[in-house]
């Protein structure tokens, strides 16, 4: 299951830039949420696998 925490976080990056760069800033930080998020989601089989010692 996948949280909202990494879209609220973007959304919130963006909202505290000026107005006028709000689109932009707005992309740049869902594409950063989204890149954390499929690193996380790359990780995690390797995670669990080192966890069971296989």
């Amino acid at each position: 299951m996948i949280t909202r925490g990494p879209l609220a976080v973007a959304v919130f990056g963006a909202l505290i830039s000026a107005p006028a760069e709000f689109g932009h800033r707005l992309q740049i930080s869902l594409a950063l949420a989204a890149a954390v998020a499929a690193l996380v989601v790359l990780a995690v089989p390797w995670m669990t696998a080192a966890r069971r010692g296989a």
